[in-house]
């Protein structure tokens, strides 16, 4: 790739070739669904749950079914690449493919920035029940008093950098908290679940893998089983995102540190993405200003843009849980 005289057909082809060949960031299909959409802002609406079985006594009662959606507005984004003419022409050392393999693998990791935003946003953002998305009082679906929480609290010796036991503590109580909770219906939504996906600041991954994965740790002195590392049937993930080490309260030092975890084998999912094209391509254009272009008559420079349209909003919040460490 570093002979003489790249073409803008040869750097656009590298460029999706590289694009294609980028896994995303793990944690982002496992835990939303992707749409089309054509317009400024997408209402994506969605069913509630169908009805429980009944004992059959006299007529059938038949429930129509409630209807919830979001808004998430469609967003344009853009990054351009800009090379001298001849450093196109003369490309000996292969920096210009080197770059555009770069340029090609920050677009493939655009949804995990804008998944990590809308997670951060999560605790002052409200979902489809008017609540926050992350927050301790979603309403009782029976009408009742007994709230449903999913911003789930504790403390640790050392909230940067917790004990098995700490560990131990928050993953139970955050995984118990998601397969109680209740839909429309009032029936347990999440009975089915086993896989899980934690998402935390690199900061705090070691400490939770460990947590995770000794089957014997230390809890008040005493060796006692892992019952999060010997139940048979949950598979749990770690993913460390970088990205959450510079938010503030989620690797903090005298503040807090915080993990978020979701319910990955659900039908449905913690976050929608929207874009406005097909869900099967990368959703992202490719467009060039360089041999013969007036770009390279006025600067002697040639110009590559990607741009993609599209947004990240919430789903159900019954598929995810916050735990922060004080």
């Amino acid at each position: 790739m570093g002979a003489k005289g790249l073409s803008d057909r040869g750097i656009i082809g590298r460029f999706f070739a590289t694009l294609e060949a980028t896994t995303q960031a793990s944690w982002i299909t496992p835990t939303s669904m992707l749409f089309q959409s054509n317009q400024f802002e997408e209402i994506v609406k969605w069913l509630g749950s169908t009805p429980a079985f009944r004992k059959w006594e006299g007529e059938r009662e038949a429930k129509g079914i409630a209807e919830s959606s979001v808004t998430i507005k469609n967003e344009d984004y853009e990054a351009t690449l800009e090379f001298k003419r001849r450093e196109v022409t003369q490309d000996k050392t292969t920096q210009v493919m080197t770059r555009v393999d770069e340029f090609a693998q920050r677009a493939a990791h655009h949804w995990a920035s804008l998944m990590t935003d809308t997670l951060v946003a999560g605790e002052a953002t409200a979902g489809y029940d008017g609540q926050f998305f992350f927050d301790t009082d979603h309403p009782d679906p029976a009408g009742g008093s007994v709230v449903q929480d999913n911003d789930l609290t504790g403390a640790a010796t050392d909230h940067l950098a917790p004990t098995d036991a700490e560990v131990q503590i928050a993953l139970k109580s955050c995984i118990t908290a998601i397969l109680g909770f209740l839909d429309d219906r009032v029936q347990p939504m999440n009975e089915q679940a086993n896989r899980f996906t934690i998402v935390c600041p690199v900061g705090l991954v070691t400490a939770i893998a460990a947590g995770l994965n000794n089957p014997v740790i230390l809890s008040g002195g005493a060796a006692v089983t892992n019952l999060v590392a010997t139940f048979g049937d949950w598979a749990i993930n770690v993913v460390a995102n970088a990205r959450l080490d510079r938010v503030a309260g989620w690797y903090e030092t005298g503040v807090a540190s915080k993990f978020a975890i979701f319910r990955t084998d659900g039908a449905v999912k913690p976050f929608i993405r929207v874009q406005d094209t097909p869900p099967s391509s990368p959703g992202v254009r490719m467009r060039a200003l360089g041999a013969g272009s007036e770009h390279e008559m006025k600067t002697n420079k040639h110009m590559y843009g990607a741009d993609v349209t599209r947004g990240v909003g919430f789903g159900y919040w019954q598929m995810a849980c916050l735990w922060t460490w004080t």
